[in-house]
């Protein structure tokens, strides 16, 4: 849960004159599919922390809710010192700032088949949402991220268009659910939901009409499946939008918080990424720093080797997609040859650390 202290209120005025600088009004300029950009596994960062980020890829409508809303890129030091954030990196911030004022963010690309995948930290008691397809005019299917007492994460509502809504369970508490029609089994909950940290979903929408799918935390725990209907299409393709709700009913917690976000394209008819992986299974990668040159290698049984040589004293970590360091090893000058063993598939990052400076390189274990 994000608790607002004096410091907070002091550092949110601050900003609050910075609440649209990273991004547009309109839709101005589509960066289109970019594939020389995308990862071994298809996707496409479109949101990493960075203000450039922000404005290449995200443009702000105040077609409902509001003017927009209020959504700024700063750091989260309250995540840093509880560890769920590396030092130095910022956020995606979101708030009704002033109260009651609510508005979406969309991505600058329409997309048809597509999957999206969002890290995020929600203030309890808010009420916010992932639109897919939206035509930008506040209409589309709404992912719900309702984050309050009786609320949902992940089911859907048709925002703006015939249809039935749909949800699996409700929150009781930040810890608890309530079961409806369960997909999952319920006490599952604290297992896949971080109460005081950021949180991962992935959602799906392919067809037309089209067919929604999401799940939280990992594929094992699926919240929606979802099918829309020929009477409630509202185009094959559209904009991915991040809602801030309006009303102050329905934003009493404190800012909302989205520390990664990427997309994958999809090929209609196979649900193959459009974009195919830019680094091939089992290949090598060099980069050279200030005083480095490291090349990794993937391997079996979930191994990812970091060899090269170095100028002076180091310290190489192996961090998650949130910035966390998984291992850190350090040495003196010369040969490095460090493995790390036992890790999932996905993509990593390798972060080197030398009087010249730090140096972090994406590595991928497949």
């Amino acid at each position: 849960m994000f608790h607002r202290g004096i410091s907070s209120v002091v550092a949110f005025a601050a900003l609050a004159s910075l609440a649209h600088a990273d991004f547009k009004r309109e839709p101005l300029a589509d960066p289109g599919q970019e594939c020389n950009m995308y990862d071994s596994e298809g996707w496409l960062t479109i949101f990493d922390g960075t203000a450039a980020t922000a404005e290449k890829y995200w443009w702000i409508s105040n077609s409902s809710h509001g003017d927009g809303g209020h959504w700024w890129v700063a750091e989260d030091p309250a995540s840093v010192t509880a560890g769920k954030l590396k030092a130095g990196q910022k956020v995606l911030w979101s708030d009704q700032n002033p109260g009651g004022n609510g508005g979406l963010l969309y991505t600058m690309r329409k997309y048809k088949d597509v999957d999206f995948r969002v890290t995020y930290f929600p203030g309890w008691e808010n009420d916010g949402g992932i639109f897919l397809r939206s035509n930008g005019k506040g209409q589309a299917w709404q992912v719900m991220l309702d984050y309050q007492p009786g609320g949902t994460m992940g089911g859907i509502w048709p925002e703006g268009l015939n249809g039935p809504s749909q949800d699996y369970y409700s929150l009781a508490s930040e810890t608890k659910v309530d079961a409806r029609l369960a997909k999952w089994n319920m006490a599952d909950w604290p297992k896949i939901w971080d109460a005081d940290g950021y949180n991962f979903m992935q959602t799906r929408v392919i067809n037309n009409p089209g067919l929604i799918t999401a799940f939280m935390g990992d594929s094992l725990h699926p919240i929606t499946n979802y099918q829309t209907t020929a009477q409630s299409v509202i185009t094959e393709t559209g904009y991915i939008g991040l809602q801030i709700h309006a009303g102050t009913g329905d934003w009493k917690g404190g800012p909302n918080k989205y520390s990664k976000m990427q997309v994958r394209e999809l090929e209609p008819g196979t649900q193959k990424p459009i974009c195919k992986p830019t680094v091939a299974i089992g290949a090598q990668q060099a980069k050279s720093g200030k005083s480095l040159q490291l090349t990794w290698q993937s391997g079996g049984a979930g191994n990812l080797m970091v060899t090269g040589a170095v100028a002076s004293a180091f310290r190489l970590s192996l961090c998650d997609l949130h910035g966390r360091a998984i291992a850190t090893r350090s040495g003196l000058s010369g040969p490095v040859s460090e493995s790390f063993a036992g890790l999932e598939k996905g993509v990593y990052f390798v972060e080197l650390a030398t009087a010249a400076g730090v140096s972090t390189f994406k590595a991928v274990r497949f």
